[in-house]
C-alpha cells in the first residue's frame, strides 16, 4: 500500500466516499481517503470529537455538498462497525468556508485548470492532508458548467455548456402532473407508450 495513492473526495452526502470505501474494501488498493467537506462539517467534527451532531445546512459555494446530517455517513459507520478508530485510520478530513473555495478555485484557475467549487473544496482540503511523496486522486464530482453563474460572478470566466447539453439546451422540456397517490401513479404506468 506505500504507492497506492490517496483519494480526495468532496463529500455532502458522502455517496461518492462510501462507494470508494467499498471499493477499498474489495481489493482496490487505497492509501487513504480524504473526506473534503464545506462549512457543513458535521462529518469532519464526528471524526474529531466521537459526537455526531447533525444539524442545518449552510448555504455555500459548493451548494450540492450542503448537507447537515449526511444519510450516507450511516452506511459508511455501519461498514466500520461504528469503529470510530478505524475510521480513523483509513480516513482523514478538513473543510473549507467560501473563501478557502474561491481560493482554491483561483488556484485550479492558474494551474490551466476550470475550477468548481466542489473540485476546489477538496483540492484546498488535501493542500493540507497530503504528504510530501503521495500521489493524490482529486475527485471532480461536477462540471463547471453547473456553476457557470458562480464562475461569472466570481471570477470574471463564462463557461461553455458541455456539447451534449448544449445540443438539447433549446429542446421542450416534456413533463406532467399526476395525482400524488398510489392510483394515479399506476394509472400512469399502466397507460405509458409502449405498454404491453
Amino acid at each position: 500500500m506505500r504507492d497506492a495513492p490517496v483519494f480526495c473526495v468532496p463529500c455532502g452526502n458522502f455517496g461518492n466516499l462510501y462507494a470508494g470505501l467499498l471499493a477499498r474494501q474489495m481489493g482496490l488498493p487505497v492509501r487513504a481517503f480524504i473526506a473534503a467537506t464545506n462549512a457543513n462539517q458535521v462529518v469532519p467534527d464526528y471524526l474529531e470529537t466521537g459526537t455526531y451532531s447533525p444539524r442545518p445546512a449552510i448555504s455555500t459555494l459548493s451548494n450540492a455538498m450542503d448537507v447537515g446530517d449526511p444519510s450516507n455517513w450511516e452506511r459508511i459507520r455501519h461498514l466500520f462497525h461504528d469503529q470510530l478508530g478505524d475510521l480513523r485510520q483509513v480516513l482523514r478530513w478538513g473543510s473549507l468556508d467560501d473563501a478557502g473555495t474561491k481560493r482554491a478555485m483561483w488556484e485550479l484557475h492558474a494551474a490551466g485548470i476550470l475550477p468548481d467549487p466542489h473540485t476546489a473544496v477538496a483540492y484546498g482540503v488535501a493542500q493540507s492532508k497530503l504528504g510530501l511523496a503521495e500521489i493524490c486522486v482529486l475527485l471532480a464530482t461536477a462540471h463547471p458548467a453547473k456553476f457557470a453563474e458562480i464562475l461569472r460572478q466570481n471570477m470574471n470566466l463564462d463557461v461553455p455548456l458541455p456539447e451534449a447539453l448544449a445540443a438539447v439546451q433549446d429542446k421542450p422540456i416534456l413533463s406532467e402532473t399526476i395525482p400524488a397517490d398510489l392510483d394515479g401513479l399506476k394509472k400512469r404506468l399502466l397507460n405509458a407508450p409502449g405498454n404491453l
